[in-house]
Formats: structure tokens, sequence, C-alpha cells
């Protein structure tokens, strides 16, 4: 495969948003991920109604339910809570839609077990090295320390050579102190139905069976970790879960309520306050007018829409309309499907022809 210099030079960049190479052969220097330069906790603002289903969860010890549109902040109350409680990040689950109950507490690899076996006994390893703990499984491991015992249960013989039978023996490397940790299960309702249903009686109950090794892992309720769960609300979840979680919807921010995320957030377009009045006023129209004929824009897009504002429009701009052109492009984090662009394209009453950077 040719170098970039046996390609020779680049074609005159133009269209280029980022900063250009200093010399052939020079590597392209890509800014930092949109998604961190918004994630720190210090400066992610719940409000008060969501501060309140927090401080309700935490009184009763039940997991928090959150649901709300994509970009509205469900999986940074998890960071937030975390930071404001003094305890290391969260144990973030991604549910996917094979996710099982069992998923969430730990997997084990059977196949690697399988291969293993077919190898004889020098390629036979202890029972435990086929076991990965999920966040559940970690939080509930980690409440009781290295030193926990673990239980074996009544089909298991307890003189299994190399058998699991402290805690640490479960996770290697360096094992943390008994702690309390904060667990986010993003997206739930991806899962099956039943998933949710599997998962209740761990969380109360701090334990957790793990047949395949024979063994019953136990917390501490001293340090019962804090469980946030979202759902973007695509299916109904079980009335056994929302009976047992303290439930709150983030709703689409209105218009007091995006200045005041925008001004914790600090983004770069605050600088050049008549090219941020200008976009702000026109987020506003487009959230009035798009009704119920397509998606508003969430707080992530907003912080996007504002990067790519400011990244585009050069030095001096005052409004969006100097550029329709620009406009329109910016216009790409806020619609996510051909119909809502089209939309917002109808409401600023632009041009799609002209859509560029030229």
């Amino acid at each position: 495969m040719p170098t970039p210099n046996e390609r020779g030079a680049p074609p005159d960049p133009k269209w280029w948003l980022i900063p250009q190479p200093a010399g052939p052969g020079a590597q392209i220097s890509l800014p930092e991920p949109f998604f961190e330069r918004y994630r720190r906790p210090t400066r992610y603002d719940p409000g008060p109604a969501l501060k309140s289903a927090v401080n309700v969860a935490l009184l009763l010890g039940q997991p928090l339910l959150l649901t709300g549109e994509p970009g509205s902040g469900k999986t940074s109350l998890a960071y937030w809570l975390a930071y404001q409680m003094g305890l290391e990040e969260p144990l973030v689950h991604v549910v996917k839609s094979v996710t099982t109950g069992r998923d969430l507490l730990y997997t084990f690899d059977e196949l690697a077990r399988f291969r293993d076996a077919q190898g004889g006994p020098k390629a036979a390893r202890p029972q435990q090295d086929y076991l990965e703990l999920s966040a559940l499984g970690l939080a509930i491991l980690f409440s009781a320390g290295a030193g926990g015992a673990l239980s074996r249960t009544s089909a298991s013989r307890a003189t299994d050579a190399g058998a699991a039978r402290r805690h640490s023996d479960l996770f290697p490397g360096a094992f943390p102190k008994a702690r309390r940790q904060v667990v986010l299960i993003d997206e739930l309702d991806k899962a099956p139905r039943d998933t949710p249903n599997d998962l209740l009686s761990e969380i109360e109950r701090m334990e957790f069976r793990i047949p395949e090794l024979g063994v019953v892992v136990r917390g501490d309720p001293n340090y019962r970790p804090v469980v946030v769960i979202t759902s973007n609300a695509d299916k109904n979840l079980p009335e056994a879960l929302l009976r047992r979680c303290v439930y709150h919807h983030i709703p689409i921010p209105d218009e007091a309520r995006r200045r005041e995320v925008v001004a914790l957030q600090e983004p770069k377009l605050l600088e050049r306050q008549d090219l941020f009045d200008d976009a702000m006023a026109t987020l506003d129209s487009l959230h009035d007018k798009i009704g119920r004929d397509g998606r508003r824009p969430g707080t992530a897009e907003m912080l996007a829409w504002l990067d790519t504002i400011e990244a585009i429009y050069p030095s001096g701009s005052k409004s969006l309309r100097e550029n329709p052109g620009a406009l329109g492009v910016t216009l790409k984090t806020l619609a996510k499907t051909p119909e809502d662009l089209a939309l917002m394209v109808r409401i600023l009453k632009l041009d799609p022809a002209q859509f560029g950077f030229e």
C-alpha cells in the first residue's frame, strides 16, 4: 500500500474543517471527539425534578429508571451521581437485543472450556478462568471485598482442585477494597421482555449464583450498589420492574432550560455572542414549528450543532443567514432522518441545492 508521500500531496482542502497538516507526511490531528468534550460530570446539571427522583431512589434503595429521548442526558446522570457521591466511575452494561438477565451479572465462555477440554489435562484451566463478570455482578462482588467467601451450592464439590473460594478468585488483578458502585444498565428496553425481571431479585438480595462454578456470590448490603437504568421507551417495560423502581422521565428541554444547559457546558460559540444568539433563536424556532411532524433535537444534538456552527462560520460572522449553504450543512447534526431534514429546510426556507462550504 503506498504511503501518503507516495500518493502525492492531497488536493486543495478548502472544504476541511480541521487544521491542515504542518508539512508533507505530517499526520492530521483530529479534534477531541464530541462525546468527550461534554461528558464532564462537573458540568452536568440534572435540574431539580431529576435531583428529587435521585434522592427518592437513594432513600428507598431502589433502582432509578430513566426514560427520555436519546441525547437527553440519561447516561450522563449516572456519571454525575457517582461524582456527587465520591465514588469511582460507574460500571456500565450496554444492553443488546440478546442480553439475558444472567448477562447483566456474568458471562461464561462455554466454547473455550469445551475447546480446552479436547486438549487433554495439560490444556485444562480453573473453571473461573472462563468467567467474566458484568457490571452488576462486579458491583455485588466488590461490595464484600477480596476476602468475601463464596458459598458452595449443594450440587458442587467443595474439594474440587483449583475451585474458587473467595471473591478475589473471580477477579484477576488488583482487587479493590470493599466499596459501593454506581451501576448503569443502559437501554434496557432493547433486551428481551423477561430480562428486566431476572435482575430484580439479585439487586434486592445482593447475591447471585454461578452454576458453572457451583458457587453463590454474596455481597455486603452496607455497600449496596446504586443502580441507574435507562430506557428510550421504544417498548413497554414489565410491570414487575416498574413497581420496584423509582421512575423519572427527562423531557425535551424548553427554551429557558436549553440556555441553562449551554451556559453550564460552555461551548466555544458562547464567545461569539451575536452568532450564538442567532443560533439559539433559530433552534427555538425549529422547536416551536416542528410540532408533531418531526422529532425535536435533544440536548446532545443541540451542543453538537453549536460546535459545528463555531467550526464552519468564519470569525466575524454575526448571523447564520450570512451563509445559508453552511447553515443547511449544520442541520445534519439536528436532523437524523431525511424527513426531519426536509422539514427543517422548509421551516428555515433554505435551498438544499446550495448546501456546501464554498
